[in-house]
């Protein structure tokens, strides 16, 4: 449900309620016209696009933005600047709430996943071009590879890796 048409809602229960559901639903109306940074008068009018300013520091970030970008719009015209990493997008009120939404709950979760696949990617790389020690403890991290569910995942990534070739070394003739 888009959070507009939420706002709506609730400020018909708070316009038309009986009692204490009335004043319950213009509690959470005030409350979520603060969050979100709208007015009342914000919630009928049919708002025309803006252009606003999202500021990204990694790629990740960026594209994540993006994708967020064409799913609420469906549009796949936008402006980068990436000297200053700034993404300009043209969005409605409500497009913007629902994309600073969607961004500040993926961002920490995109980072988590990313770093994770990252360690495991890395193990796997290993594995593929033997580069194993025979034992986690000879590493020194004193981590070990834990549950059967992500060695299997890295198995699966080392599937899929291209051995690198070993060099090999120059024979000069005498």
């Amino acid at each position: 449900m888009e959070v507009m048409d939420r706002l709506r809602k609730i400020r018909n229960l708070a316009e038309t309620g009986t009692g204490g559901e009335r004043q319950t639903a213009q509690a959470l109306l005030d409350r979520l016209l603060k969050k979100h940074g709208v007015s009342p008068d914000d919630i009928d009018s049919d708002d025309a696009p803006k252009e606003y300013q999202y500021r990204y520091k990694t790629k990740l970030e960026s594209k994540l933005l993006v994708q967020l970008y064409f799913f609420t719009t469906g549009k796949k015209a936008l402006y980068v600047c990436r000297k200053t990493r700034t993404l300009y997008l043209d969005l409605s009120k409500s497009q913007k709430i629902f994309i600073d939404e969607y961004y500040s709950v993926l961002t920490p979760a995109m980072r988590k996943a990313f770093e994770e696949l990252t360690e495991d990617f890395m193990w796997a790389f290993f594995a593929k071009n033997r580069l194993l020690l025979t034992s986690d403890e000879d590493c020194g991290n004193g981590k070990e590879i834990s549950t059967q569910k992500r060695m299997r995942r890295i198995c699966d990534l080392a599937s899929g890796i291209i051995p690198t070739p070993k060099p090999v070394p120059k024979i000069e003739r005498i």
